[in-house]
């Protein structure tokens, strides 16, 4: 892998993508993406032990500047993934 690297370090495009190739392929089985249904083979628990999930809603009230500039935000960017969520209300589910 060294003389690749190097090779691809002096401008040699090929010998630096067959370098890369042989890293990703060394590193890959060594990457472990773990996600909370993930459990342990040996004793089927669960790998990551997550608290429980709290969520607290605030209701506040709004000056009349801090309303019109929530507005203007909410009318602008409404179409946005994150604000489509907390609209429908699976906000925290």
């Amino acid at each position: 892998m060294s003389i690749p690297l190097d090779k691809g370090r002096q401008g040699d495009s090929t010998a630096m993508a067959q370098a890369l190739d042989t890293a990703r392929r060394i590193v890959t089985p060594l990457i472990i993406r773990r996600t909370k249904k993930t459990v342990d083979p040996v004793t089927g628990e669960a790998l990551l032990q997550l608290p429980a999930k709290h969520v607290h809603v605030h209701k506040l009230q709004l000056s009349l500047a801090e309303r019109d500039f929530y507005e203007t935000l909410w009318t602008k960017v409404g179409g946005c993934e994150s604000f489509r969520i907390v609209r429908e209300g699976k906000c925290g589910t």
